[in-house]
C-alpha cells in the first residue's frame, strides 16, 4: 500500500552499527542528515549530542533517531528498526527516511532479504534518502527498473559480502598477534592484566579494563598481575597436589578469598546480573591448567562466528559440524593441532614440569565421567523426577555409584557444593522401597476387592445420571421432527402459489428459529452431561488397567517396568536427612520420609525455581533451604531434549 504524505514532511534518520570501533563518525552522520533535511525541506529534531547519548545509554530511539547499537547486519529484525517501522505506518506526516548507505541499513547473508525490506518502506509512500542516490516511493503493483534492480542486488552482496572480507581480515590478524605472543582480544585470565608494550617489547603501561589504545608500533600483552593473586594461584597449585578441586573452593569460599569474577556484572540471555562471587570447582582446574603459569599464551581453542573460523593456515569456511540444528552457528573446540601457541613476554611462573605432572593428575581425578554420554535408558531412572530433598524441597538427581546409582540433591550437585547438603540415597534401595509400597497398597488379595467395589460403586454413581440423558435424548428426538418439518416446509413452499407463499414463508422461518434454539440447548447439555458406558464395562476396564500395575509390580529387577508402574501411580518420595557425626566429620543421613501415590498433595512445596547451572549462579541463595524465586516454566530433567547438565552418566567405559 502506498500511503499519502503531507506536504511539509517528517525525517527520521536511521543507523545500524556493530559498535565501538566507529563511535566517532556518528556525529558526522548526524550532521549530514540534519543538512540533508534542510535541503528536502522536512522537519527533522535529531543532534549530534543525543546520538551520542543514545549510543552510551543503549537507547534505540529519541525523536527522529533511530540507533541500532551493537547489532550485526544479517539480523533482519532489530529494535530500533521494528519501531522505525511502526512509528512509519502510524503517523502519516513521515516522508524521508535518512541513512548514510546501504550498508548502514543491512549487511543481510541473502541480499533478497534486505531489497524486500527496502521495497516495502517505499511502498509505505516514504523516500529513502542515501547519500549517493534516492529512492522515490514506489505504487502498489509499479515495477522496479531493470537497471534499479540489478543496482540493488549488487549493492547488498556487496555489504554482505563486507562481513565475510572482515572476518577474514580479523582471523589473519588475530593469527599474526598470538604467533608473536600478543594479545588477540578479551579479558585475560586470573592472575594475569592486559600492558601496553613498544616493539621492543618494553612494557609502556598497564590498561584499564576495556581501555584501547591505537599507537604504532605498540601492542597488547597480557602480564603477571597483582601480588595478592598470584599468591592465590600458588596455593591453589600445592592444593591441587593432595585434595580435589572442590574442597579448594569450599575452602575459599569459608575464607572469604574474592573469586576471579567477583564484583563483575555479566549478560545471560539479555539479562545482566551480578555474578555470584563464588569459587567452583571449574574455576579452581582451569586456572592450574592456564598455559600462562609456564609463560605460554595460546590462540584458537575455540571457534565461532557465522562467516569465517579459525585454522593454523587462515580462515576457512564452515562445515557441517559447525551448525546446530536449528541452523545457528555453534561454538566448537578446535583440536590440539589447531591452537597456537608462543612464548610469553615475561618468565614462568612455575616449573613447566610441575604443571604437566598437575595436568596428569586432574586428568586421573576426572576421567571416570569425561567424555561419556548422558543416559538415553530411562529403566536406569526409575524414580527419576520423583524423589525430593526435604530440607531444600528440591528434585534429587541420579548419579552413578562404583557398581550401582544414587541420588543425589540436585540444588547441591547444580550449584557445584555451594548450596545444600551432600544428600543421598541408595538408588537401588529406594526403588525397591517405592515398590514394596506398591505391592502392599495394591497387590495384596483384601486390597484388590476393596478397588474392585470402589470402581464398582463409582462406575454406578456416575452412570446415575439417567434423567439428565433422556431429557437430552428428548431434546434430540424434538430436533429430529423439526429437521423433518423444515424439509417439508421447504418442499411445500417451492410448490407454492403466490396467495400461500407468505404463510408458508413465516412458518418456514419459524421452523428455522426453533431449530436453531434446539440445536443450541442440545449442545449446552453436551458439555453437562457425560454419557457413560456400561458401569460393568466401566469396572472391567479399569480391573484390566490394575491387572497391569499388578504384572508390573511382579520383577523387581526389571526396572523399566518398574519406572512405568512408578509413573502410571504417579509414585513420589520426599526424603529427611539429619547430621550425624561421623569421627571427625559430619554427614547427612537419610532419617526418614514420605511416599505419595495418585493425586495425594505433596508434603512440601515442591522447588519450582531455576535449576540449570547458569540460572543457579543467576540466583545465589545464602543459607540451605531459603525460599526460592518462581520460575516461569520449570524443566524435568531426564528427557533426552531437556538435558540441564546433571550427572547422570552411563557406566564406567
Amino acid at each position: 500500500m502506498n500511503t499519502e504524505r503531507s506536504r511539509k514532511g517528517r525525517g527520521l534518520f536511521y543507523h545500524r552499527d556493530s559498535g565501538g570501533k566507529h563511535e566517532q563518525t556518528l556525529p558526522e552522520y548526524v550532521g549530514w542528515a540534519a543538512h540533508r533535511s534542510i535541503e528536502l525541506g522536512v522537519d527533522f529534531d535529531g543532534t549530534p549530542k543525543r546520538i551520542m547519548e543514545m549510543a552510551h545509554t543503549g537507547q534505540v530511539a529519541s525523536g527522529d533517531l533511530f540507533l541500532d547499537y551493537g547489532v550485526s547486519g544479517n539480523i533482519m529484525s532489530r529494535p530500533a528498526l521494528d519501531l522505525l517501522l511502526q512509528t512509519i505506518k502510524a503517523d502519516s506526516r513521515v516522508s524521508h527516511l535518512l541513512i548514510v548507505n546501504r550498508g548502514r541499513f543491512s549487511r543481510p547473508d541473502d541480499p533478497f532479504e534486505a531489497i524486500r525490506m527496502e521495497r516495502d518502506l517505499r511502498l509505505l509512500g516514504v523516500t529513502i534518502v542515501y547519500s549517493d542516490q534516492v529512492l522515490v516511493p514506489l505504487k502498489q503493483g509499479q515495477k522496479v527498473d531493470l537497471s534499479e534492480q540489478l543496482m540493488e542486488v549488487v549493492d547488498f552482496h556487496g555489504t554482505g559480502q563486507f562481513r565475510v572480507e572482515l572476518a577474514k581480515k580479523m582471523i589473519y590478524s588475530h593469527i599474526s598477534l598470538a604467533k608473536q605472543g600478543f594479545s588477540a582480544g578479551g579479558r585475560p585470565p586470573y592472575g594475569f592484566r592486559r600492558w601496553l608494550v613498544d616493539s621492543q617489547r618494553h612494557p609502556v603501561r598497564q590498561l584499564g579494563p576495556g581501555e584501547g589504545v591505537r599507537l604504532a608500533g605498540h601492542h597488547v600483552c597480557w602480564l603477571p598481575g597483582p601480588d595478592e593473586e598470584i599468591a592465590v594461584i600458588l596455593r591453589i597449585l600445592d592444593h591441587l597436589l593432595i585434595m580435589p578441586a572442590g574442597k579448594i573452593a569450599k575452602l575459599f569460599n569459608a575464607e572469604g578469598v574474592p573469586a576471579p569474577d567477583a564484583g563483575r556484572s555479566r549478560k545471560d540471555h539479555g539479562l545482566i546480573h551480578e555474578v555470584s562471587g563464588l569459587w567452583h570447582t571449574p574455576t579452581i582446574t582451569n586456572i592450574a591448567r592456564n598455559p600462562l603459569l609456564v609463560a605460554v599464551t595460546s590462540y584458537g581453542l575455540r571457534s565461532m562466528g557465522d562467516q569465517r573460523r579459525h585454522s593454523p593456515d587462515g580462515p576457512r569456511e564452515l562445515d557441517v559440524g559447525d551448525w546446530r540444528f536449528d541452523r545457528k552457528p555453534k561454538v566448537v573446540r578446535n583440536p590440539e593441532s589447531s591452537i597456537i601457541r608462543a612464548q610469553a613476554n615475561f618468565k614462568p611462573l612455575i616449573e613447566p614440569a610441575k604443571q604437566a605432572d598437575l595436568i596428569i593428575i586432574l586428568n586421573e581425578r576426572g576421567k571416570s565421567q569425561r567424555g561419556k554420554p548422558r543416559s538415553r535408558e530411562p529403566g536406569r531412572n526409575p524414580l527419576g523426577c520423583r524423589i525430593f530433598d526435604m530440607a531444600c524441597s528440591s528434585v534429587m538427581y541420579r548419579c552413578t555409584y562404583q557398581d550401582s546409582f544414587r541420588y543425589r540433591c540436585s540444588l547441591y550437585e547444580q550449584s557445584h557444593g555451594q548450596q545444600c547438603s551432600h544428600n543421598h540415597v541408595d538408588g537401588e534401595i529406594a526403588t525397591r522401597f517405592a515398590l514394596a509400597a506398591v505391592q502392599q497398597q495394591i497387590c495384596a488379595p483384601e486390597a484388590r476387592k476393596k478397588l474392585e467395589d470402589r470402581l464398582r460403586k463409582r462406575a454406578e454413581a456416575e452412570a446415575d445420571s439417567s434423567g439428565a440423558i433422556q431429557f437430552l435424548k428428548a431434546k434430540e428426538a424434538q430436533f429430529a421432527r423439526i429437521d423433518q418439518d423444515l424439509k417439508q416446509t421447504g418442499r411445500n413452499l417451492a410448490r407454492a402459489k403466490d396467495d400461500q407463499f407468505k404463510a408458508i414463508s413465516e412458518y418456514f422461518d419459524e421452523l428455522k428459529s426453533q431449530k436453531e434454539a434446539c440445536q443450541k440447548e442440545i449442545a449446552e447439555l453436551q458439555k453437562q452431561v457425560r454419557v457413560r458406558v456400561n458401569p460393568e464395562d466401566e469396572v472391567a476396564a479399569m480391573l484390566k488397567f490394575a491387572q497391569n500395575l499388578y504384572q508390573l509390580a511382579e520383577d523387581s529387577s526389571n526396572l523399566p517396568a518398574i519406572g512405568e508402574l512408578f509413573t502410571k501411580l504417579n509414585i513420589r518420595m520426599f526424603l529427611r536427612f539429619v547430621p550425624v557425626q561421623k569421627k571427625k566429620r559430619i554427614e547427612n543421613k537419610l532419617a526418614g520420609g514420605i511416599l505419595t501415590m495418585g493425586a495425594a498433595p505433596p508434603p512440601i512445596d515442591l522447588y519450582s525455581g531455576p535449576t540449570s547451572r547458569l540460572a543457579l549462579k543467576l540466583q545465589v541463595r545464602n543459607t540451605a533451604g531459603a525460599t526460592p524465586v518462581v520460575d516461569a516454566e520449570p524443566i524435568c530433567s531426564g528427557l533426552e531434549d531437556k538435558s540441564l547438565g546433571n550427572v547422570n552418566r552411563d557406566d564406567k567405559i
